[in-house]
């Protein structure tokens, strides 16, 4: 509650129609103005209702759709308050877990016939996010085999350059040329591949932010940490794939090397 305060027993039927309403439609129905004690209007009932309270706005429709103005009615006055066809009912308990056995034994001294489901307000939520648990998993799975394939490809053209290369690196090695310089030599070409792509992959991503935000939730598309994680895995991804051909240059003999010519 925002305000006001919820209702009560004395509720009834034979007492003032009341409502609740949440802060959407206080906002659009009364702006800045205290709506306490005022009343309104709803189709279908003669009568208006004094609004008696302020709720928070609740994301019944789901995380992806934003909370709509809302009217909520006492129980106890509406025409036929039975419960046909069932009744949800949100229980705020003060430990962590509940006896679903208690719960149920609890409801049944007041409706010994009734059938009672008992579930926890996670499962709930995760019920309602099997969509996007499901798309990040298929998100996650093809990010990974694009990352694998770039990281083949990467490993593939360094290792035609090598081979391309064996001259040359015959000659720098018999000239002298440490064998870190020549690992170097090697990383190098793998990190500004690596550079060239980063320089070219961040603008995209900026272009279409606003394609990506419409499937994400709770999340900014360009979110500083998570640029920073996925620059870092394709780095890692690209020192992991150059280390092969590296290593396999360091090793080439400057004599074998010169006999290519």
């Amino acid at each position: 509650m925002l305000g006001g305060r919820e209702f009560s027993r004395a509720d009834g039927s034979s007492a003032p129609p009341v409502a609740i309403i949440n802060e959407s439609l206080a906002r659009e129905r009364f702006g800045a103005t205290n709506p306490i004690g005022k009343r309104i209007r709803l189709g279908g009932r003669p009568a208006p209702l004094t609004i008696v309270g302020i709720a928070h706005d609740v994301m019944s429709e789901g995380p992806r759709k934003s909370a709509g103005p809302a009217v909520y009615l006492s129980f106890f006055q509406q025409k036929s308050p039975q419960l046909n066809g069932g009744a949800t009912i949100g229980l705020l308990t003060e430990r962590a877990s509940v006896s679903e056995d208690a719960i149920r034994a609890t409801i049944r001294n007041h409706a010994p016939i009734a059938a009672v489901n008992v579930r926890s307000f996670k499962a709930i939520v995760d019920a309602t996010l099997l969509n996007e648990r499901l798309l990040a998993v298929l998100a996650t799975f093809f990010g990974v085999l694009a990352l694998s394939l770039a990281a083949v490809g990467l490993y593939g053209l360094l290792a035609f350059s090598v081979s391309a290369r064996t001259t040359e690196i015959g000659v720098r090695g018999a000239l002298g040329a440490s064998r870190g310089s020549v690992l170097w030599l090697v990383m190098s070409d793998a990190l500004r591949l690596v550079a060239a792509g980063v320089l070219l992959g961040v603008p995209v991503v900026w272009a279409s932010m606003r394609f990506i935000s419409g499937m994400l939730f709770g999340l900014s598309p360009m979110d500083p940490a998570v640029i920073a994680l996925s620059i870092g895995l394709i780095v890692f991804a690209a020192v992991i794939a150059a280390y092969l051909p590296a290593r396999r240059a360091v090793r080439i003999n400057p004599i074998t090397a010169l006999k290519y010519d």
